[in-house]
């Protein structure tokens, strides 16, 4: 079992974001675990808009701090802030545009192809 403080913990230096199509987004992923198929972990981005794409894994989160709205390129637009829990079902595509820098925890689970 890990116990570790989300708010606390130490991640890599950011880098900017490759998808990104709008201010300069930079982003650092920890991975506490990853078998390559299952992988939990934190991750911040500073704010700014990207593409984001979900085919093939499905993604839970809980945003521990920051804000963002999450535009599906279905049209339905979410605003997610401190204290949300987010699912990503497999096959969303969208962009994050975040107005306060996130930092979450996820956990991934990818297609058993």
């Amino acid at each position: 079992m890990l116990v570790q403080n989300s708010l606390d913990a130490v991640l890599p230096d950011p880098v900017p974001v490759a998808t990104a199509v709008s201010g300069s987004p930079e982003a650092a992923l920890h991975a506490v675990y990853d078998d390559g198929r299952h992988q939990l972990g934190l991750w911040t981005c500073t704010p700014g808009e990207f593409r984001s794409d979900h085919r093939g894994y499905v993604e839970y989160s809980q945003i521990l701090a920051g804000a963002a709205e999450l535009i599906g390129d279905d049209g339905v637009t979410r605003t997610v802030r401190t204290g949300d829990a987010v699912f990503f079902p497999d096959g969303w595509t969208g962009r994050w545009r975040i107005t306060e820098t996130i930092r979450k925890t996820f956990a991934i689970v990818r297609d058993g192809e």
